[in-house]
């Protein structure tokens, strides 16, 4: 698939088709990670929350070239596992709110630090949090309806008996809850 996008993408010189078409590779490798996490595990059912979390921001480090642009990207993740489903919404997750992290929160050479957070908490629910150093949000800040990636985060949200806010506390930060399946 990725590399049908390429070509795709190779095809074309609107910015906004190859922004089009990253985005959508990010989130296919996202999908593509727990299946190769799945494969690693012992039971076929379970991922290493600490390993699948890492697998994912490596590889938006990677798309988003952030080593290079002086963007810092840090995890902190609970030990542990979880199945493949929640595997998979965290993993979209990620790659949505880092990704708009490193793209929203660092306009041109500004530097920084994306700072996740992955944690089982009580009562069967997964924690995920993304702050940035980055552009804090505006005051009133409001997900733009054209743009994908929040609405995808916030239905991940709710389907899943979760929520999802956000505030402006040292730049930004987003918070989504999760009901383990």
């Amino acid at each position: 698939m990725q590399s049908l996008l390429n070509l795709e993408a190779s095809r074309t010189s609107s910015a906004d088709v190859t922004r089009i078409v990253r985005t959508t590779q990010d989130r296919l490798r996202a999908v593509a990670l727990v299946h190769d996490q799945l494969h690693r595990s012992q039971g076929l059912r379970d991922v290493v929350i600490r390993d699948y979390a890492q697998a994912v921001l490596d590889g938006i480090g990677v798309s988003h070239g952030l080593d290079g642009r002086g963007i810092a990207l840090v995890l902190r993740a609970s030990r542990g596992v979880i199945g493949m489903n929640d595997a998979l919404r965290i993993g979209l997750i990620l790659n949505e709110l880092v990704s708009n992290a490193a793209a929203h929160g660092f306009p041109a050479q500004r530097r920084g630090r994306i700072a996740v957070s992955v944690a089982r908490a009580a009562y069967g629910r997964v924690c995920v949090k993304v702050s940035n150093t980055g552009v804090p949000l505006p005051a009133r800040f409001v997900p733009p309806p054209d743009r994908l990636g929040l609405a995808i985060v916030a239905n991940i949200a709710r389907h899943s008996g979760g929520r999802f806010w956000w505030s402006r506390r040292n730049g930004a930060s987003f918070h989504v809850e999760l009901k383990q399946s």
